[in-house]
């Protein structure tokens, strides 16, 4: 009866050592998806970082080259303009998270990546048609301006613009919102990941 005892007793401090290491693996495990959470969330920033110094190249390149083509200067100044908002927009949309990440805070987290991906969507739903609308004055603008009228010219200068949208789409797609999908998808799987170890 004693050896019972003594072997009952063994047995649950056994038990009991054994649901401590688990208890450690477990914290492991949500510290290594924390960390994992909190290098895609650098990574995230890093390409807002890239995008914003990208808007600012732009509106100054943009605006410079309108005063070298010697565009009217209302077109330059609305130029400008619509380049500033740009920015603006850009710095608005980009992804913080000044707390730090813990497995406490996931649906803060989840919550901020989705209102991100939403600001991203309707920044694009309302800046490329103006973009295209820019491209359609610009050309009108630049053809008044050097006195083009609809033949040869015109047409070279209008495919020119059309290549050229057509080059900046593929690469913006594939310098920034291929990569910024990818990452916070990335991120709402590591969430998610974290929940289910819970």
């Amino acid at each position: 009866m004693e050896n019972n005892e003594l072997e009952f007793k063994q047995m649950k401090e056994q038990l009991r050592l054994l649901q401590q290491r688990l208890d450690r693996q477990i914290e492991i495990n949500d510290k290594q998806m924390c960390r994992a959470l909190e290098e895609s969330t650098n990574k995230l920033q890093r390409k807002d970082r890239e995008s914003m110094r990208t808007c600012i190249f732009a509106s100054v390149f943009v605006t410079g080259m309108c005063f070298l083509m010697r565009l009217p200067f209302y077109f330059t100044t609305i130029t400008f303009i619509f380049l500033l908002l740009n920015v603006w927009r850009t710095y608005t949309t980009k992804f913080s998270n000044s707390k730090s990440l813990d497995t406490q805070n996931l649906i803060g987290l989840t919550k901020q990546i989705l209102k991100y991906r939403h600001d991203y969507k309707v920044s694009l739903s309302y800046g490329i048609p103006l973009a295209i609308l820019w491209s359609v004055w610009f050309i009108c603008e630049l053809s008044k301006s050097r006195g083009y009228e609809l033949g040869e010219e015109l047409s070279f200068m209008i495919l020119g613009a059309l290549i050229g949208g057509i080059i900046g789409a593929i690469i913006g797609y594939f310098k920034f919102l291929k990569p910024q999908r990818e990452i916070t998808n990335e991120m709402l799987r590591q969430i998610e990941a974290i929940k289910v170890g819970k």
